[in-house]
Order: structure tokens, then C-alpha cells, then sequence
């Protein structure tokens, strides 16, 4: 493998990944890995989008947070590769699952770098940057920069007033008031 030039090695991956699709349903646990792990390799960034989100999910389900992370990290640099075909808002909730689990992980240091392109793709939708800076918050607090914390809670509680002069529904606001305020 390491003396076949690397168009070789990308035309083999694809082949191999084009083989292990299931031609009806998902595919199994198994299969995901490795239709990420090719797809990865073949540089068809958008169905290595796919195959590593939907991998990283699965891992996130089975509580495999460390995996979840690594098949996240994947998912995200194909999809800043692909040239804008994925979508902002679908990059931007991948962000922030990818930030959910690194915090189960243990990683912060990856949580922060994900809720932050999240925050840049959110754009003007005032409940999503409040639940982001809520999120930042909590894991400032996690890392012991209480300061720090508090005022992403407070940034967190002014998006929400926003999001009430928006006419977002009251009870989903009162529900992440309530969460900014507990500091979760």
C-alpha cells in the first residue's frame, strides 16, 4: 500500500467504499467504520461527510465518546473540504454535537474549538447562540474559569431576550433560561 501512488490508493478506497454500501437500509455498526474510514481515504469529501457523521453518531450513541470524537473531527474536516456543498446549518449542528461529546470525553479543549464554528455558523438565530454560549459556559465551569463562565451564562441570557423580541415560543425560552441559569 505505502508504494502505490496516492491516486492509486484514492481510487482503491473509493472502490472499496462504493462496495460496502448496503444496497438497501443503513448500514450495520461494522460497516460504518470502515465506509468511513474509505471514504475518508478517497477524498470524496461528501460522502465521507456522511459515512463519518453517521459513524460518529452511532459511536455517540454506544457511549464511545472518544471514537464519537475522532469520527466527528473527520466528518468536519470533509465538510470544510467540500467546497460549501454542505449546508451551513447541517456543519453547524455537527459542531455542536462533536462539542457534546468531547465534553463527555473529557476534552474541552475540543468542546471550545467546536462550539466556536458552531457560533460562527449560526448566524442571527438567537435560541441556537443561546444555547451555545450556555454550552460554553459549562464547560468554562468544567475548567474551572468560573469568571469566564459567568459571563457566557449572562451572553447566554441576553440572546435569549432577543429571542423574545423575536416571538420565539415562552416555554422554549423559559426551558433554556432556566438552563443558562442553572450553569448545565
Amino acid at each position: 500500500y505505502s508504494g502505490l501512488p496516492f491516486r492509486r490508493r484514492r481510487e482503491l478506497h473509493l472502490r472499496i467504499g462504493t462496495a460496502l454500501v448496503p444496497r438497501h437500509g443503513e448500514p450495520d455498526v461494522a460497516r460504518l467504520g470502515l465506509l468511513a474510514l474509505h471514504f475518508d481515504g478517497s477524498g470524496d469529501h461528501l460522502l465521507a461527510w456522511k459515512y463519518n457523521r453517521m459513524a460518529a453518531g452511532r459511536a455517540r450513541d454506544s457511549y464511545a465518546t472518544v471514537e464519537a470524537t475522532a469520527f466527528f473531527e473527520r466528518a468536519i474536516a470533509n465538510a470544510r473540504s467540500s467546497g460549501g456543498a454542505v449546508p451551513a446549518d447541517e456543519l453547524c449542528t455537527a459542531l455542536e454535537e462533536f462539542a457534546d461529546v468531547a465534553v463527555l470525553a473529557g476534552r474541552y479543549d475540543l468542546a471550545r474549538d467546536g462550539l466556536r464554528g458552531a457560533r460562527r455558523l449560526a448566524g442571527d438565530d438567537a435560541m441556537v447562540m443561546a444555547r451555545l454560549c450556555r454550552k460554553e459556559g459549562h464547560v468554562r465551569r468544567m475548567q474551572s474559569e468560573y469568571r469566564t463562565a459567568v459571563s457566557w451564562f449572562r451572553r447566554s441570557l441576553r440572546m435569549l431576550d432577543v429571542a423574545e423580541q423575536r416571538g420565539v415560543d415562552a416555554a422554549e425560552i423559559a426551558a433554556e433560561r432556566a438552563r443558562a441559569m442553572l450553569g448545565t
